[in-house]
């Protein structure tokens, strides 16, 4: 293993750095044209392949062939999906296939984390900036309706209410969440500073998802358990975080309670979703759908029938049939590509390179993932492929310590 790696600069920003930025864009970032992400997928693989592949092996050999005759067979069955859709599927798997093989080493988590680096400082910008010229932010419409400053900066604005919510580059709050999250993760992984750390809550915090403040949870039981014998004041510290989460909880609670109990249009969206998800299982539990997009979804009786039970009559006049379109990735993945194949993912996710081996934390992080899946359509990205795929591909980082600076490879 290579000894200690120092590091000059916060970020070390490099091509590595920059094409996981471009992945993390692609699937969850703003997008402000039709077609941003093929285009994307294009320049992620020109820029993989410039920066180098390395050397194929046989096990190499069978995941692709594997993934080949999965998709031809996948096309023959569900031929009333478009070829298109398919074929997009392919560049997703490689750009995540071929990213991958371009490391040989832990080299990936710690650009990961520099990665993630940005968009927290991205996002803490952003929404300083709102506070301090709100003015200077106008009204746009790309994905979803937003406030931008310059196209650079961004807050989402609520279809009610006053409080705009944080979102940096992704195009939902509740993906910025997940990638705060994953970020607060590594940096209680790494041992970094409790400034930091609560800094990243802070950020989590700001946009209102519900998913996200459960997922702190998950983070502070992480804490704790890695903490938990080491210094007394780390323990009385922990226990005294609790307290300013739970009174955040309190502060926010009417957000949350509006999404649980159905008094507003996204806890009602997560909701029918499910349902839709459930039937369409029940319809092709083995082979699944494919790959489907909105016109097949309302091609189902169900779907329409779903969505009007739930929905006011003037609601789906004023936003359209299945307004926000299918958001559970979760029972999207199952949906997709029937039960036995989801599965399968699923336990590879689970069995993931990025973290340790150690068991509860292999279950936190799954489950950071798993909970965002519910209500973000991103098992369908190369983001998640990234994890799915390091199972066959790169090393345990079971080693793998970055504490201030530094990087440390025993």
């Amino acid at each position: 293993m290579p000894g200690t790696s120092k590091r000059s600069h916060f970020v070390n920003f490099n091509l590595n750095i920059f094409i996981m930025l471009l992945i993390i864009i692609q699937s969850c970032g703003i997008r402000f044209f039709d077609g941003q992400g093929s285009l994307l997928g294009v320049i992620i693989l020109a820029l993989v392949f410039y920066k180098g592949v390395n050397k194929f092996n046989k096990a190499d050999q069978l995941i692709l062939v594997s993934v080949v005759t999965f998709l031809i067979i996948s096309g023959i069955i569900h031929r009333e999906i478009p070829v298109s859709k398919t074929l997009f599927q392919a560049v997703l798997f490689a750009e995540a296939f071929f990213f991958l093989k371009t490391y040989s080493n832990h080299q990936f988590v710690r650009d990961l984390y520099d990665t993630l680096t940005l968009v927290f400082l991205h996002s803490i910008i952003g929404y300083c900036l709102y506070f301090i010229i709100p003015w200077l932010f106008v009204s746009i419409d790309y994905s979803g309706r937003y406030l931008t400053l310059g196209n650079l900066f961004f807050v989402v604005e609520p279809i009610s209410g006053s409080i705009k919510r944080n979102t940096g580059i992704c195009w939902e709050p509740g993906l910025l969440q997940l990638m705060m999250n994953i970020y607060l993760f590594y940096s209680i992984r790494a041992g970094k500073s409790i400034r930091l750390i609560l800094s990243i809550c802070v950020v989590i915090i700001t946009t209102f998802s519900t998913a996200g403040f459960l997922i702190i949870g998950l983070n502070y039981i992480y804490f704790v358990i890695i903490n938990y014998y080491k210094k007394t004041y780390q323990v009385i510290l922990s226990l005294a975080c609790l307290l300013v989460f739970s009174g955040v909880l309190f502060i926010i609670r009417d957000n949350i309670a509006d999404k649980l109990n159905g008094e507003n249009t996204s806890g009602l969206t997560r909701y029918r979703d499910a349902l839709i998800g459930y039937s369409l299982l029940k319809e092709r539990p083995l082979t699944g759908h494919g790959l489907f997009d909105k016109k097949y979804l309302l091609s189902k009786g169900y779907v329409r029938s779903i969505d009007s039970d739930i929905f006011s009559k003037e609601y789906i006049e004023g936003s359209g049939d299945l307004a926000g379109g299918y958001t559970n990735g979760f029972l999207g993945l199952f949906n997709w590509y029937g039960i036995p194949v989801g599965l399968y993912l699923f336990y590879i996710l689970f069995k993931n390179r990025f973290v340790s081996q150690i068991t509860y934390e292999r279950i936190i992080f799954f489950l950071i993932l798993c909970i965002t899946f519910i209500s973000e359509p991103i098992t369908y990205t190369s983001f998640f492929l990234l994890f799915v795929l390091s199972h066959f591909f790169s090393e345990d980082s079971d080693h793998l310590k970055f504490k201030g600076k530094k990087l440390k490879y025993n």
